[in-house]
């Protein structure tokens, strides 16, 4: 008789991963009320109503600049697919779109949606609230296919998805990704298990969505792939079969139509200053969100700290203990085996490294060694993350950062301990199902309820939302753009990435974003740096209509000149009279007329 292992109450036969199971009757229902838990736990989270759903967005800034790469991906794949990242800011230069993520595993969606008549704002948030019910699903396959547990893999994916750093990155767009992780490793994991095909394709093409959504994250993906396979051949002494190399060979081919959209970044081959202060620090696992529900002290001492935005890494205190508990009990689980005697020979299906042990196994029999190549994987993310240096030793990233491509243009290295986040949280969900395993399940289920809402309790902050301005006034001189001969512009006055104000962000983003009802190029733009001249040629139109403006747009061969008056997100443009005066001092071939808001200026009128 097959030794037996209760897992929330449910006993089941210990066999190995590969046996066969009697199909599920309630999977398709099962799988539903997972999707409605999901889909319910990010909407308490972020609390949306229909009126921030439609009109606002995490702010200004950021969350803007991806709505224009979106809406950019969407319009040059059908009209200029072969000049893909030459988009329609900081003219005259090439590769524009290079300057950020170009996040084209979600043009589909986003060009959906905006087909579908869904606003600049709906469409970000809906995606945002996608990709939150994406990670937790894909965490959930993880942390269930390892404990064989339900309740330990919904805390596992509570643990990952609504950390601290969701609430500081939710104007990152491209970060939100970070759900792709958990479904790769699910895919590898899968693939190294049972030598098919089939999985091996999947692996495949989500490996080319993570190539093409978050640079930081393809990144420090490939650096866990290879550590995950290294440690994987280790583990069986290096016993590569003919079977598994070939699904390797085909996941690694299929991954190879993500590099169309790679070669732009090597192209324009941007490179960051390493800052010594950059990477992972030990008070970035207590500095929680902002507004904290529950950690009002600790959310006070992190508003001391410089860049907190990119040093909030806090787990959760209750993620942290059970992800001890469960590291303990695969240690002493790994002691107890070292000490029992060899078993005696027995067929086994690929992949299978180990012998089922019993009630007290923390995870599947034969599964803990993917726990230990994820955390080998998480290893190797935070030694990176760490950055250039720690106490005056000069660390690993530094060598990835000089010789390997990927790596020159990270700027926030912290980022690059995301795969650690994770197998936290697979661990607390090993932790709890160790703990629970001799409970009946409607007791560990009730005790799973009250820990998941701790959970949420502890990383529960401040969602911070601002109204995207899309009233006629605004909009009216982009759809007259639309109605003009193509030519260049520039829209006056330019913010640049040396204000003391800041405002370059919450300035060109929503100017670009606007940009993309006319789509005419213009000299404008932002991102997470800018061409080597856009300072110099800022310094100059600003001056617009002095010799040196006009000489510049000359030279730049712009056309169009919008001057803006009033006020945007907070900072001044030009007043009513300040725009008068430039108006009377321009050229006698131009001509200017005002549309809502703002003045359009044609250098180069017929």
């Amino acid at each position: 008789m097959l030794p037996m292992t209760v897992m929330s109450g449910e006993q089941r036969p210990a066999a190995s991963p590969a046996s066969t199971r009697a199909p599920d009757p309630h999977r398709w229902r099962r799988r539903v009320l997972l999707g409605g838990l999901f889909f319910g736990l990010t909407l308490l989270m972020l609390r949306p109503t229909w009126y921030s759903l439609d009109r606002t967005v995490p702010d200004l800034g950021d969350p803007v600049l991806y709505i224009w790469v979106l809406s950019w991906g969407a319009h040059a794949i059908l009209t200029q697919p072969l000049h893909l990242f030459d988009a329609n800011i900081f003219w005259p230069h090439p590769l524009t779109l290079a300057y950020t993520d170009n996040l084209l595993v979600l043009v589909p969606p986003f060009a959906l949606l905006r087909a579908l008549g869904a606003s600049w704002a709906l469409t970000l948030n809906l995606l945002i609230l996608a990709m939150l019910v994406a990670s937790q699903a894909s965490t959930y396959l993880l942390a269930h296919w390892l404990t064989g547990r339900r309740d330990a893999a919904v805390l596992a994916a509570t643990a990952f998805t609504f950390s601290s750093f969701l609430y500081v990155h939710m104007g990152h767009t491209q970060l939100l990704l970070f759900g792709l992780f958990p479904l790769c490793f699910y895919l590898l994991f899968r693939t190294l298990e049972e030598r098919s095909l089939g999985w091996a394709t999947l692996f495949g093409f989500a490996t080319v969505a993570m190539l093409m959504g978050s640079l930081y994250y393809a990144a420090i993906y490939t650096v866990c792939v290879v550590v995950i396979i290294g440690g994987w051949l280790v583990l069986h002494r290096r016993n590569l079969s003919r079977r598994l190399f070939q699904c390797l060979l085909l996941a690694g081919t299929i991954s190879l139509l993500a590099v169309p959209t790679l070669v732009p970044y090597a192209t324009l081959n941007q490179e960051r200053a390493l800052g010594p202060r950059s990477g992972l620090q030990a008070a970035d696992l207590v500095t929680v969100s902002r507004g904290s529900v529950l950690y009002p002290v600790l959310d006070q001492e992190a508003s001391h700290r410089g860049g907190r935005t990119e040093h909030t890494f806090f787990p959760g205190f209750s993620t942290a203990l059970l992800a001890l508990v469960g590291l303990g009990a695969l240690v002493v689980r790994r002691r107890r085996r070292a000490k029992l005697p060899p078993p005696a020979p027995a067929p086994v299906s690929p992949g299978a490294a180990e012998p089922p042990r019993g009630i007290d196994d923390p995870v599947l029999p034969g599964r803990s060694q993917y726990v230990w190549l994820l955390i080998a994987a998480a290893g190797a993310s935070v030694v990176l993350a760490l950055g250039p240096q720690q106490y005056g030793i000069t660390m690993p990233f530094t060598l990835f950062h000089n010789y390997l491509p990927g790596f020159k243009n990270i700027r926030a290295i912290s980022r690059l301990a995301m795969p650690a986040m994770l197998t936290g949280a697979v661990l607390a969900g090993v932790g709890f199902s160790w703990l629970t395993r001799h409970l009946r399940a409607r007791a560990a289920a009730l005790l799973a309820v009250g820990v998941a809402a701790f959970m949420l309790l502890e990383f529960a902050g401040t969602v911070h939302r601002v109204v995207l301005p899309t009233d006629p006034a605004t909009l009216a001189v982009y759809h007259e753009l639309a109605r003009r001969p193509p030519g260049a512009i520039v829209e006056l006055p330019i913010a640049g990435s040396v204000s003391p104000t800041h405002e370059w962000p919450f300035v060109e983003a929503p100017r670009m974003a606007y940009g993309t009802i006319d789509w005419h190029d213009r000299v404008n733009g932002y991102s997470g740096s800018a061409p080597a001249d856009y300072l110099s040629n800022l310094a100059s139109l600003n001056s617009f209509p002095s010799r040196a403006a006009l000489a510049t747009a000359r030279r730049l061969k712009v056309r169009y000149v919008v001057l803006h008056t009033g006020r945007y997100a907070g900072f001044s443009q030009y007043t009513d009279a300040q725009a008068r005066v430039v108006i009377g001092a321009l050229p006698t071939s131009a001509t200017a007329n005002r549309y809502g808001n703002s003045w359009l200026i044609d250098l180069d009128h017929p």
